[in-house]
C-alpha cells in the first residue's frame, strides 16, 4: 500500500532540521504520538552538516489498531524508525530515507521523506511510503489498517513540531 502525507511548518528548513536534531523534541514527538515509552538515539554524520541518522523504538499499546487487527499483535507493539537524513541542499532541503518495521510482526514501512521551504518561508515535510505486511491471506487487510494510523502519526507529529517551534521562539 501506497502512503503520502505532508505537514507544514513556520519555520525555514535549517530550523526545522535542528529540531529534528534535538533528542528532547525526538522523544516528545514519540510520546505525543501515542507511545508508552522511547528510546531515541541522533547520530550526526561527520560535523553534522553531512546530515544525521535518527533512530526511534516507539512502545506502543496495540489498542492504537483498529479492533480488527489488534489481536495479531498482542498487548505491546514496538515500533522501530530510522530516518537516514542527507545534507542540506542549497535552498536547505534535505531527503531521509525512511525504515520503519513493527518487532512482533513481518509489517515494514519504506520510503522518504523530504524537508524542503514553502513560498510562505517556512517549510513543508512529505512522506512517500510503502507499507507491506508480509503475511498470508491477510497481508492487505493488515496494509489497509496500518496506512490510516501512520498517516495520522505522521500528522500529529507536524502539529507537534509546530507547537514545539512555537515554544522555542
Amino acid at each position: 500500500m501506497r502512503l503520502t502525507a505532508e505537514t507544514v511548518y513556520d519555520a525555514d528548513p535549517d530550523t526545522v532540521f535542528e529540531m529534528f536534531l534535538n533528542e528532547d523534541f525526538q522523544h516528545q514527538r514519540v510520546l505525543d504520538s501515542g507511545a508508552e515509552e522511547s528510546e531515541v538515539e541522533i547520530r550526526l554524520k561527520g560535523d553534522g552538516t553531512d546530515g544525521a541518522v535518527i533512530t526511534m523504538h516507539r512502545h506502543l499499546p496495540a489498542d492504537i489498531l483498529p479492533s480488527q487487527l489488534r489481536g495479531r499483535f498482542g498487548d505491546r507493539l514496538t515500533l522501530i524508525q530510522v530516518e537516514d537524513w542527507g545534507p542540506a541542499g542549497s535552498d536547505g532541503s534535505r531527503r531521509a530515507s525512511l525504515l520503519a518495521e513493527v518487532s512482533s510482526a513481518p509489517v515494514r514501512v519504506t520510503g522518504s521523506l523530504r524537508l524542503m521551504p514553502d513560498s510562505a518561508g517556512g517549510s513543508r515535510q512529505s512522506l512517500d511510503a510503502e507499507i507491506k505486511a508480509k503475511i498470508p491471506l491477510v497481508g492487505g487487510w493488515i496494509e489497509n489498517g496500518a496506512g490510516p494510523v501512520i498517516r495520522s502519526t505522521f500528522e500529529a507529529e507536524g502539529r507537534i513540531g509546530q507547537e514545539w517551534l512555537a515554544a522555542q521562539a
